[in-house]
C-alpha cells in the first residue's frame, strides 16, 4: 500500500481480501494529525490511518485495531479497550473498526477500493495517468 495510492483525507474506501471473502465497507482516511489523534472518535465508525500504535483516550466502547504493513498485509489485529494503548508491530497502517466486525485473517493482503463517487470527485486526478 503505497502513500501516494490514499493519500487525500477524508476519502471514504471500501477494504477487501480477494483471497477469503473479508470486506468492510464505509473506512474513512485519515491523514491529518489531529485526525489521527481523535481515531474514530472523530465521527467516523470505522477509520484507516498511516500508525504502528492507538489510544483509547476519550474512547467510549471497546474496538477492533487491525495492523496493516506497507503492503496491505494483516500483521496483527488486537481489541482496544477506553483508556488503554495497542502497539502493532510492523504495522504501517491502522484500520480501526466495530468491535463486532469480523477479523480479517492473519496475513491476508487487503485491497483498497475508493467509492466510484469520491473518485470523480476529484478534478486534480488525470484518470488516464493515474488508475486505481
Amino acid at each position: 500500500m503505497r502513500r501516494e495510492s490514499v493519500a487525500r483525507s477524508g476519502l471514504v474506501l471500501t477494504l477487501a481480501d480477494r483471497d477469503t471473502g473479508w470486506v468492510v465497507r464505509g473506512v474513512t482516511l485519515l491523514t491529518g494529525f489531529l485526525q489521527r489523534l481523535g481515531g474514530a472518535g472523530a465521527g467516523a465508525d470505522r477509520v484507516l490511518m498511516r500508525a504502528g500504535s492507538v489510544h483509547g483516550r476519550r474512547l467510549h466502547f471497546a474496538m477492533l485495531v487491525v495492523g496493516l504493513d506497507s503492503t496491505g498485509s494483516v500483521v496483527g489485529t488486537a481489541s482496544l479497550s477506553p483508556g488503554r494503548f495497542v502497539q502493532l508491530p510492523g504495522a504501517t497502517w491502522v484500520l480501526e473498526l466495530k468491535d463486532h466486525d469480523p477479523r480479517p485473517v492473519l496475513g491476508g493482503r487487503l485491497d483498497i477500493y475508493a467509492r466510484a463517487s469520491e473518485r470523480q470527485a476529484d478534478p486534480l486526478r488525470n484518470t488516464n495517468r493515474e488508475p486505481w
